[in-house]
């Protein structure tokens, strides 16, 4: 890359966009659950009770396995294997610094190195499908002088310019956001 990518921190952007929203009107309901779509509305699970809530729109921002996308039985969003462990960070390294190592000849994609907080961080990998992914990821930790512990595996959507992101339920308007619509960086198969 000719200059480093713009990095922001999860946690502000999530507060900001909550803030916009709010102030544009939006209600935020939070320790709720997405049970299903009926003729009634949408139901969820608040804080323990499901409820039936009437809305103009819904909006799908719920990850990868977005159980709103598997009520429309819509097209499944194509995923890659992630993994990633947390190891003590060599003494020398900058804390405020994010590694990325790309190297085609073991994946399509790239290994990273988060830092996180005294002298601590997390190795990963997204990976080629089938990848024998935990033995690449301990290959290469072995290989950069890592030491894995705490392993955490998931899943990263993959971009698809042709995804339907917007349907109709009767009158309900459901779109799609966000990983569940499968809007990620081609490059880096990160979040928008």
């Amino acid at each position: 890359l000719a200059s480093p990518d713009l990095v922001i921190e999860r946690s502000e952007i999530i507060a900001d966009l909550h803030r916009r929203a709010v102030s544009a009107g939006a209600e935020i309901k939070f320790n709720s659950r997405f049970l299903g779509l009926d003729k009634r509305g949408v139901r969820i699970d608040l804080e323990g009770s499901e409820r039936v809530v009437s809305c103009r729109a819904l909006i799908g921002a719920d990850g990868v396995n977005s159980r709103v996308r598997a009520q429309l039985s819509t097209d499944r969003i194509p995923v890659v294997p992630l993994l990633q462990a947390e190891t003590d960070l060599p003494p020398d390294w900058d804390s405020g610094i994010t590694a990325v190592w790309f190297d085609p000849s073991r994946t399509s994609y790239f290994y990273w190195s988060i830092p996180d907080q005294d002298g601590k961080g997390v190795l990963g990998l997204i990976a080629d499908p089938g990848m024998d992914v935990r033995r690449a990821l301990d290959d290469f930790a072995r290989e950069q002088g890592f030491s894995l512990e705490n392993y955490q595996k998931g899943s990263a959507a993959l971009h698809q310019r042709a995804l339907v992101n917007e349907y109709r339920v009767g009158e309900l308007r459901v779109l799609f956001a966000g990983d569940s619509a499968g809007q990620v960086k081609v490059t880096t198969v990160g979040g928008t």
